[in-house]
């Protein structure tokens, strides 16, 4: 079992494999982004043994591959906003301007 310390909630079993392999092109480009889709479309031997350990039916890896994404566009969208915000405080900070 992997927990994502920025997240802990229950998924879908396989968004965690896919978590990763997503953090692995958008951090370190390994991969894309046809390969990552191709691959949750046609699971590879990787895959189908994660499937078959977690007794989790391959037809489901699309399912788990959107999930993950809605959930990185979801944390990466509050991330912007986040640091957006904290730009502003440093600015008013900086400039003595009254909050």
């Amino acid at each position: 079992m992997l927990w994502d310390w920025e997240s802990t909630r229950l998924g879908h079993p396989l968004e965690d494999f896919f978590h990763w392999r997503a953090q692995r092109l958008l951090r370190f480009g390994q991969g894309s982004v046809g390969e990552l889709v191709a691959l949750a479309a046609k699971p590879d031997d990787v895959l189908l043994g994660l499937c078959e350990r977690l007794e989790v039916d391959p037809a489901s890896a699309p399912d788990a591959l959107q999930s993950c994404l809605e959930l990185v566009t979801r944390r990466d969208a509050a991330a912007r906003r986040a640091t957006a915000e904290a730009a502003v405080a440093v600015e008013l900070a900086t400039d003595g301007a009254p909050a």
